[in-house]
């Protein structure tokens, strides 16, 4: 009976051993994972689990950098309006056709 007793208890000890070195390589799994993630220096996190709303109320800008921006802003926007002003025409060109057809038959 006490050979059973010793076996189960070096079972159990083998058991316990190789379960305390599987949770050692995970940890040490984790740790690399961590460090890797350290050292790449970006958070590959892509899901919008725990996003916050912000909301701003003021911020600090120079008169004078607050101004060459806007100019600079202003002086962007110019081929932006000569593309649309060149869309508006051959749009309005095609309704404009499409009326003046329409009416010729009326």
């Amino acid at each position: 009976m006490q050979n059973y007793q010793e076996k189960d208890e070096a079972k159990k000890e083998a058991f316990n051993k190789s379960l305390a070195e599987a949770r050692a390589a995970e940890a040490n799994r984790k740790a690399e994972e961590t460090v890797a993630e350290a050292a790449t220096g970006r958070n590959n996190n892509t899901s919008n689990k725990g996003t916050q709303t912000v909301k701003v109320s003021d911020f600090n800008m120079p008169f004078v950098s607050m101004v060459v921006f806007m100019v600079k802003w202003a002086i962007a926007s110019i081929p932006a309006i000569l593309i649309l002003m060149v869309l508006f025409a051959i749009f309005g060109g095609l309704i404009l056709g499409i009326f003046a057809t329409l009416a010729a038959f009326y």
